[in-house]
């Protein structure tokens, strides 16, 4: 068995050492890898060692191994090829390294010199780079193998010690060409996936031109002092003398691609009929771009020599995968967070509570990094006998990815995904994560949300909210699957339309020729494509690069907020110049970044009346009419449709009559009239179809569902039913239009959620209440209720506040009879246990507003033993039980925990649907 065993073995090894016999492993190694890296070889290095395993800066060149005759050798190649940089693999693919050699050799053999070289090349959600290299060969310079011998006193060394002073490679040749080589940096000033853009730069490369769609992305906008995307490019030739520009446009580093390749043919066409390049005059002209590298032991070693040495290379391409992954993400995760910076470093309260646990996880996870780069550098040092031995293990691979994948704004949260205690079901979120640990003192490792991302939903990949905080994606969220059941409000960072009230087809836009701001005809515009855009303002809370995501993007803007308008790089501004007709008003103009921030300020009001704004602190509509006023000069209002041109112009509330086309906006006795119209602007998200009536005053901003006792009436002593909007001598008030959207206004106060008795029902469990809001809006009615003369009736009524007054009551259809005026109704209309008890317990112990003893009557001993969460048993639908309303049942759950679990609860619920 012994010797069946041996012969096994040795004839597998015998085998694989006449497979490696007669293959001559050459490398072929670059001398320039782009502006960052050149090495100066020449004819006097062949025959030199070549050493992989070296120390903290040491010189993988060692000195002369073998003597033998260099002859010139024709080699005529060439090749071009382009790479968009995503990852490690890709960046050593560009150095053309085989991957033995790549920790050894190139700019990425230290700490130091790969962040540099890495600085414009790793991917980030503003950054991608596209590396473009083209390389000619003419000739070469390479040994006689059958010439060599070793030198003198190299047969005194051991093997070990040869590698040790020699390495385990010798240059066997040097190729003589050209290079050049182009560094395309595609840059975003706002987080965004640039890999579509990127795919259409590299395919255009050496052939252009790029589309027209593409060469807009890269334009100014107009009136703009910066364009959305940027594009830079380094270019660098070598091997031959051939000039390039610094930082070329595209289309010229197409042109630099043909020039170079012509400049290179016409030298080789000098070369004599008959005669090779490599002899010829022509061949002094060109530089080595190349060496090639030979194993040593396939001329001085056995086979098993060679085998070993096989064995060698190959651990060091596993190192190689190692190490370059571990320098590649500590790159990108500088970028990245230095780009983060930029956009939460700007408000102090996001720098710390948002960027700051980000930040401090980068810096742990980057320390973790740099330890494995220290492992694979210990590991480099190693002799090659301890390397190819079998208890020397490779570093592997920093393992946590999917902490890298989280703060790379890559991370993959499935469904059902937990955001600051709401739980989203049918959603995955994508996006910027961090292990909870980070930001709580557990020792949960999973990924929460973090900073910006999107939440998608399963079934189509849809976005449902995207945002730059957890916070204000769980609004945008919630706000999104209510399915319209709240309001839905002006939030800064959106693009809208401002309509005027005056009259139809008339919206605010900045005219690009003068920059004057206009009220025109968005419709009859020839190309909505780009005329349109003009219309379009942006909503922001500071100046800055209007392509910077503000920093209260998402949330909503409120009257009396001070904001700043912006059209595609132009903020609209109090101007300098006079309006049309004369009159000393000045226009509404706008100029680029960098002017004088006061005049670039406006107050959103809901009145001109008085200073303070009645409607001040809630949030604005969309759809309401608006005044924007002069922060800078409280008594200057914007007006549009003025004059003949139409011009936008400041008014003063000055009692006046109108001068030539201007007319001016009469004072406060005079509100009423058509004239205030003029100052009203109505706010969209859509340009809508140009009529004004979807407009309208006083949205509604919160609603409380009460029960109202009712007097009885004589002479039949039964109560006299109102249903609808309760008015009284003094209100609604003249500028109170119900119109169609005021009523949506007022509906979705309600069923966006509103408060009962010291309890809130969220938009979830409010929502079945709309058909009923719907049917009392729209007039009064009279409604007879059969009540016993003994009993104590009482009606559900909302009252609603709204931006015009802070109070008023709207009478539903839903009445009740209890035996007296001390027992008001307990629950919700329709949610008694028992419809003949309106004064007790409600449906699965939904919201109740009566004492603890009557919406939950029970032992002493059950109520001093019982949970804080109200247990409801599964329903049995086996056995025919109804179905529960999952709407009470989360009424009753909102009743009991504690605000600060609400959307955990909300979460939980819908999980379990």
């Amino acid at each position: 068995m012994h010797h069946c065993k041996m012969g096994t073995k040795t004839t597998l090894v015998l085998w694989i050492l006449a497979l490696l016999e007669g293959v001559a492993s050459i490398d072929i190694v670059p001398l320039v890898l782009g502006p960052e890296f050149q090495r100066a070889y020449g004819e006097q290095d062949i025959l030199r060692g070549f050493k992989l395993n070296v120390q903290e800066g040491e010189d993988p060149l060692q000195g002369i191994i073998f003597t033998g005759k260099i002859n010139p050798l024709p080699f005529s190649t060439s090749y071009a090829k382009s790479r968009i940089i995503t990852s490690a693999e890709e960046v050593r693919k560009m150095t053309e390294l085989s991957g033995h050699l790549s920790v050894a050799y190139g700019p990425m053999i230290s700490g130091s010199g790969a962040g540099s070289y890495l600085e414009n090349k790793v991917q980030s959600k503003r950054q991608i780079s596209i590396l473009y290299r083209t390389r000619k060969v003419a000739f070469a310079r390479k040994v006689d193998v059958g010439t060599l011998k070793p030198i003198t006193g190299l047969e005194t060394l051991s093997r070990d010690e040869r590698t040790e002073k020699y390495g385990s490679k010798f240059i066997d040749q040097i190729l003589y060409g050209a290079q050049l080589d182009l560094i395309y940096t595609l840059e975003s000033a706002e987080d965004t996936d640039l890999m579509e853009l990127a795919a259409e730069l590299k395919g255009r490369i050496g052939f252009g031109p790029l589309s027209v769609e593409f060469q807009a992305s890269f334009e100014q906008e107009e009136g703009s002092t910066s364009s959305r995307y940027s594009l830079s490019i380094e270019a660098m030739a070598s091997g031959i003398n051939f000039s390039v520009p610094s930082n070329p446009s595209f289309d010229a580093t197409n042109q630099l691609i043909k020039d170079f390749n012509n400049a290179y043919d016409k030298m080789l066409e000098k070369v004599g009929q008959g005669e090779s390049v490599a002899e010829s005059h022509v061949a002094s002209q060109f530089s080595p771009v190349a060496f090639a590298l030979s194993p040593i032991d396939e001329y001085l070693g056995s086979k098993l020599d060679l085998a070993e040495s096989a064995r060698f290379d190959d651990k060091m391409k596993s190192l190689s995968t190692s190490y370059y992954h571990a320098l590649f993400v500590k790159s990108q995760l500088s970028k990245i967070a230095e780009d983060q910076k930029e956009l939460y470093g700007r408000d102090p309260k996001t720098r710390v509570e948002v960027f700051g646990p980000y930040k401090d996880m980068v810096i742990a996870v980057q320390e973790e990094l740099d330890l494995k780069i220290d492992e694979c550098l210990e590991f480099r040092k190693k002799s090659m006998r301890e390397i190819v031995g079998t208890s020397a293990k490779v570093p592997s691979r920093y393992a946590n990815e999917d902490v890298l994948a989280g703060l790379n704004g890559a991370a993959y949260i499935p469904s059902p995904v937990s955001i600051q205690g709401a739980l989203f079901d049918e959603l995955y979120y994508q996006g910027f994560a961090i292990p909870k640990y980070a930001v709580d003192d557990s020792s949960d490792s999973y990924l929460i949300p973090w900073m910006g991302g999107k939440l998608r939903r399963d079934d189509d990949r849809s976005v449902v909210a995207s945002a730059y905080t957890p916070g204000d994606l769980v609004l945008l969220a919630m706000e999104e699957i209510s399915s319209g059941a709240g309001h839905k409000y002006l939030k800064y960072g959106d693009q809208v339309f401002f309509q005027v009230s005056a009259l139809d087809y008339r919206w605010l836009k900045r005219d690009s020729s003068t920059n004057n701001t206009m009220s025109k005809d968005y419709l009859s515009e020839s190309d909505n494509t780009n005329s349109g855009l003009l219309y379009q303002w942006n909503v922001r809370s500071v100046v800055g690069k209007a392509v910077t995501p503000d920093p209260k993007v998402g949330q909503c803007v409120k009257y009396g907020d001070v904001i700043f308008l912006n059209n595609h790089g132009m903020w609209m501004h109090k101007g300098l110049g006079l309006g049309s007709g004369g009159h000393p008003h000045p226009n509404v103009d706008t100029v680029k970044d960098g002017f004088e921030t006061s005049r670039l300020q406006w107050k959103v009001r809901s009145t001109t009346k008085g200073d303070l704004d009645p409607a001040g602190g809630q949030c604005i509509q969309i759809l309401s009419k608006i005044y924007l006023q002069c922060n800078e000069e409280k008594n200057l209002w914007v007006t549009g449709g003025r004059s003949v041109d139409i011009e936008v112009v400041f008014q003063q509330v000055v009692l006046s009559a109108s001068a030539g086309n201007i007319e001016v906006v009469l004072d406060e006795k005079y509100y009423e009239g058509q004239n205030l119209s003029y100052m009203e602007w109505i706010v969209r998200k859509e340009a809508g179809d140009g009529m004004r009536d979807a407009g309208f005053f006083c949205p509604a901003d919160s609603a409380k569902g009460r029960w109202k006792p009712l007097q009885l009436t004589p002479p039949l002593d039964r109560p006299l039913v109102y249903v609808g909007i309760n008015r009284t001598f003094d209100f609604p008030p003249r500028v109170w239009v119900q119109t169609e959207t005021w009523e949506d206004s007022v509906t979705a106060s309600i069923t966006g959620g509103f408060q009962f008795g010291g309890v809130y029902i969220p938009w979830i469990g409010a929502k079945d209440r709309e058909d009923s809001v719907r049917k009392v809006l729209h007039n009064i009615t009279e409604m007879d209720m059969n009540v016993e003369t003994t009993g104590q009736a009482w009606q559900f009524v909302y009252d609603i506040s709204d931006a015009c007054t802070r109070m008023w009551e709207l009478q539903t259809r839903d009445g009740v009879t209890t035996d007296n005026e001390n027992q008001k109704p307990c629950c919700l209309p329709g949610q008694e246990l028992d419809p003949s008890q309106p004064h007790g317990p409600c449906v699965l112990q939904s919201a109740c507003q009566c004492e603890q003893s009557v919406c939950n009557p029970q032992a002493p001993d059950q109520v001093q033993n019982k949970s804080s969460v109200p247990t409801v048993a599964p329903s049995d639908q086996s056995s025919g039980a109804p179905k529960k309303n999952p709407w009470i049942l989360l009424g009753s759950i909102f009743a009991a925990v504690p605000a600060t679990y609400f959307l955990l609860v909300v979460g939980v619920f819908l999980t379990g649907l």
